[in-house]
């Protein structure tokens, strides 16, 4: 074998290396109806507002949660509450960054 590809077949497995031992993130914005709430495990639960898929979500650390334009916490959502959250995955658990409701 040639020292050039000794090496690209070096640089080829450590990019493969790091992509399997590094987490998944693929962030974005979710919409969707409030369907739970468990305060106690800082979780709750939405149906997705295009595809009404059911996903549930553990809050991030340092996520925030705002009512109305004012932060409150997890304790105040409600179910049937309309979300806009701004999260992260990491494999299948889904993580809220920031999470919105207006209310009348």
């Amino acid at each position: 074998m040639k020292p050039i590809s000794k090496i690209c077949l070096a640089l080829l497995a450590i990019a493969l290396l790091v992509g399997l031992t590094t987490p998944v993130f693929a962030g974005g914005e979710i919409k969707g109806k409030v369907m739970s709430v468990d305060p106690d495990n800082l979780s709750f639960v939405i149906e997705t507002a295009n595809k009404g898929r059911v996903l549930p979500f553990e809050l991030d650390e340092d996520a925030s949660v705002f009512i109305n334009n004012q932060e409150k916490s997890i304790q105040e959502l409600k179910a049937g509450d309309d979300v806009s959250i701004v999260h992260r995955r990491d494999g299948d658990k889904w993580y809220a960054i920031v999470i919105r409701c207006e209310r009348q």
